[in-house]
């Protein structure tokens, strides 16, 4: 576990999560914006980009950057499904190798969708999220703070408040060094790291990847790699009674034996040549599993 992990992290992009200064052109700074515009967006109304930002220089400049966050967004829905939009609120600094690192501390989800002429709408959700690159940092500095609880609790009440969370990152100064500082800066943009949420899915997986014989044997475990190469039970030949068949549909003496192995809890491979029926042949599988309540992915 702990080396696919650090293989994940080696094998990190550069990505705005990580440090700001890979944002590109797809943030827009919205420190200096319109207090109404301000208001209607955190009332969680539509609200246009024009309306935030309405110094006639900076909403050129931000109408551009908010066409290409749309773009940005889009791409990764489209890809992985998920929402890459948000509204930045704080970021976190420090010196690092001589290169000063910036990333978001939390992250409110947004929608943006594309206004009249070359205008960007946005649609401020109600929910917070955690910078997870920060989190995976803290971690890693055995910081024994619950920061995704103290993250939600800026959402409980009536009103959205950053501040007990930004003053609680801010008391870290000892763990990163460097001229630690939260920075109370408020960013729109489109934020994806792909191999971040691969080193959360490992995390948040680890009690099933740890027993998972196919996984074990897949890193190399001797043990697990013989128990899922010992034989099958033979296809047996006899009629088999109608009531006790598992599954659904017409199916033939080696699918229903396929079925009962799969029951038992073995893993196994089923190779299906051209004029196998396949699909129905998951469908058993599937109907069984869900049958006896267990879950199936096909």
């Amino acid at each position: 576990m702990s080396q696919w992990r650090d293989q994940l992290q080696q094998l990190a992009t550069a990505s705005p999560l990580r440090d700001l200064a890979n944002a590109d052109d797809a943030v827009v700074n919205l420190s200096a914006a319109h207090p109404s515009g301000l208001a209607q967006l955190f009332a969680n109304r539509p609200t246009l980009l024009s309306s935030i930002i309405r110094d006639e220089v900076a909403q050129t400049a931000a109408l551009h950057r908010g066409e290409k966050l749309r773009k940005h967004a889009e791409s990764v829905r489209l890809n992985t499904g998920l929402g890459a939009g948000a509204l930045v609120l704080g970021t976190v600094a420090w010196t690092e190798g001589g290169h000063q690192r910036e990333l978001p501390l939390l992250l409110r989800p947004v929608t943006v969708e594309a206004a009249r002429q070359n205008d960007t709408q946005v649609t401020l959700h109600r929910a917070v999220v955690l910078n997870p690159v920060f989190a995976a940092l803290a971690r890693a500095q055995d910081i024994d703070v619950d920061l995704d609880a103290l993250a939600q609790e800026s959402l409980s009440g009536g009103t959205f408040d950053p501040r007990p969370f930004w003053q609680t990152v801010g008391s870290f100064a000892e763990h990163f060094g460097g001229g630690f500082e939260v920075r109370e800066t408020l960013l729109l943009g489109s934020f994806d790291d792909p191999e971040q949420r691969l080193v959360d899915d490992v995390e948040e997986c680890e009690h099933l990847i740890a027993s998972s014989a196919v996984l074990a044997a897949a890193a190399g475990d001797r043990i697990a790699t013989e128990q899922l190469a010992a034989p099958l039970p033979e296809v047996p030949v006899s009629d088999r009674d109608p009531f006790a068949e598992r599954g659904f549909g017409d199916l033939d003496d080696v699918e229903f034996a396929a079925l009962d192995v799969i029951a038992t809890g073995r893993s196994l491979f089923l190779h299906t040549p051209p004029g196998c029926d396949a699909v129905s042949t998951a469908a058993a599988i599937a109907s069984d599993a869900a049958a006896s309540g267990r879950t199936a992915l096909v």
